[in-house]
């Protein structure tokens, strides 16, 4: 069995580098996970294509608050089409635990990233 509440995975949690709302931002992305209850919206300044400032609220299990966090932190400075790019095993590496056999584990983990999914590349064509 992996162990889900590792130090650091408990030192993020308790202390995660982007929570909080953004002051100025440009979008907010909402996602809810129905089965375990974790809830997240995502604050997002744009700079063009890019994430000029990301922070998120919320609450939920250790898992959904510590991806979501590591997550943020890592797409900082990424444009719109970098995050698309991201794909679950990217996820596993960046939280450093590996829960493919866990579904309802790795739907927590997900949660971050299928919010952010829904974000678009800005069509410089309407006004």
């Amino acid at each position: 069995m992996m162990n889900l509440y590792r130090d650091d995975i408990i030192a993020i949690y308790k202390n995660p580098l982007k929570m909080g709302k953004l002051q100025d931002y440009d979008l907010v992305l909402e996602g809810e996970n129905g089965s375990c209850g974790d809830k997240i919206k995502i604050y997002i300044k744009l700079d063009g294509d890019r994430i000029d400032k990301i922070s998120f609220e919320g609450q939920g299990c250790v898992i959904s608050i510590v991806s979501t966090d590591l997550l943020l932190q890592y797409i900082e400075g990424k444009s719109i089409m970098q995050i698309q790019d991201i794909e679950e095993e990217d996820m596993y590496v960046l939280v450093g635990i590996d829960l493919s056999e866990n579904p309802s584990r790795k739907k927590c983990m997900m949660l971050s990233l299928e919010t952010l999914r829904k974000l678009t590349i800005p069509n410089s064509d309407s006004v």
